[in-house]
């Protein structure tokens, strides 16, 4: 028996009208029913109903969708086929009564029209549309997934270079530092020898006493304090167009992540389950529209084959989906991850720079060669008359005065104006701006 009778019995129960009418026409004086047309008939049914349920059952094929497919391809596909089963369901029909008399070919035209009417509402039924707008979908996902791949490799190569060009500043900088802690720690040195030479020079002297020795450590302290001035200037603006780099590739990550956001929000489990379930009731609805009950029965039957052959792929698209979005959670999905600020914000490679710089205390180096040279201007003057004590200790400071305010103004405010402005404050910034990108999040 077809799989699909529900119909066949309703075409069978027309034959089977006819005859009977056909009987009665008979016996009531009438020409003789001509029982062999109806069994012709009979058996034309139960053939075209074959027919029918191989076309029927065909169509589900078109549910699997190729990695090409498109909504409209797919659809056009299902819609294609049972047009063209009911353009022959309609022949078919029609055929078995072509040599019959008016009033069974009149009937049988009817049937036809039917049958046409019926495939006609199958033809319509969406849910092949959605399998290949789903499909679509899943090769969507996965040109992203490569895409995104590809952007973060070029994204954390562009961040490497730049990281890169601040780090050979830091280790510049870091280099400058320990020059000058080793020089700063000979100043004290240096300058109590140049007054100690001074204040042999000066013992017994008689007359003008020469000037204390002390010019070329003197310079050479203010010089380096200077040249450190410049260390600490020159990094900042350094570091200023390489930030402005770096806040370029963080704008262009963000840009993507908002992309991705936008697609997802159209783009997800829900919304496509939302799709799918709008075309599953469409395609069961669809088999309202069959002008017959035995042609919806059978129509329902065909629509639950197809929701229950189309369900896998729901499936996959879910997994797919999960897939993606866990691959990129923490950086183009969900909040962006501590890793991933890390990565972009560099900031322990910050934090480790400071700590080097820390370690080599050369403000605390700079304050103690403060003390040491504040130290020299109290050296033993035994060997000096009162007048000449006076006089030396007065040359001495004069030419110590620029030097110590130099060195006090050294202060640990100048070394934290250079942290907040090399890594503090913009580190800090990025880190912000980056954890608080906008993103999809489930």
């Amino acid at each position: 028996m077809a799989e699909y009778a529900a119909r066949i019995v309703e075409l069978d129960k027309e034959v089977a009208t006819l005859r009977e009418q056909a009987l009665q026409v008979e016996h009531g004086g009438g020409p003789a029913a001509v029982l062999a047309t109806y069994i012709r008939l009979t058996a034309g049914i139960a053939t075209y109903g074959e027919t029918r349920d191989r076309a029927l059952e065909e169509g589900l094929g078109h549910l699997e969708a190729d990695s090409s497919a498109t909504a409209e391809s797919q659809q056009q596909r299902w819609t294609s086929h049972y047009q063209a089963r009911g353009s022959g369901a309609f022949r078919a029909i029609n055929d078995l009564a072509s040599r019959d008399d008016d009033s069974i070919r009149r009937v049988f035209e009817i049937l036809a029209m039917q049958e046409s009417m019926a495939f006609t509402a199958i033809a319509a039924m969406p849910l092949a549309g959605a399998v290949g707008q789903i499909r679509a979908h899943l090769r969507t996902l996965e040109e992203q997934t490569q895409s995104l791949q590809g952007h973060w490799s070029e994204l954390t190569a562009q961040d490497e270079r730049l990281d890169g060009q601040i780090a050979g500043l830091r280790v510049q900088v870091l280099e400058d530092f320990k020059r000058s802690v080793s020089e700063v720690r000979g100043w004290g040195p240096k300058i109590e020898e140049a007054v100690r030479k001074g204040v042999e020079a000066w013992a017994g002297y008689e007359g003008v006493t020469p000037d204390p020795p002390l010019n070329e450590p003197v310079k050479a302290g203010l010089a380096m304090l200077a040249s450190l001035q410049r260390t600490l200037d020159e990094a900042t603006r350094q570091t200023l167009p390489l930030y402005s780099a770096e806040q370029t590739v963080h704008e262009l990550f963000g840009k993507i992540r908002l992309q991705i956001k936008e697609y997802l929000e159209k783009v997800n489990k829900d919304s496509v389950a939302r799709m799918y379930s709008d075309a599953c009731r469409a395609t069961q609805d669809a088999a309202d529209k069959c002008p017959k009950d035995g042609q919806k029965q059978d129509a329902r039957k065909l629509a639950e084959k197809a929701i229950s052959a189309s369900q896998k792929i729901m499936g996959e698209f879910n997994s797919t989906w999960d897939r993606f979005y866990s691959e990129f959670e923490g950086r183009f999905t969900g909040d962006v991850s501590a890793q991933t600020v890390e990565l972009l914000a560099e900031q322990e490679f910050f934090n480790q720079f400071w700590r080097d710089v820390e370690s080599l205390n050369l403000p605390g180096e700079i304050r103690n060669a403060g003390d040491a040279i504040a130290k020299c201007e109290s050296i033993t003057l035994d060997r000096l008359t009162d007048d000449q004590r006076r006089q030396w200790k007065e040359a001495v400071h004069a030419r110590l005065a620029e030097l110590q305010d130099r060195i006090r103004s050294m202060d640990m405010s100048v070394w934290e104006r250079f942290r907040l402005q090399f890594i503090t404050t913009p580190r800090e910034q990025i880190r912000e701006k980056l954890s608080r990108l906008p993103g999809f999040r489930k």
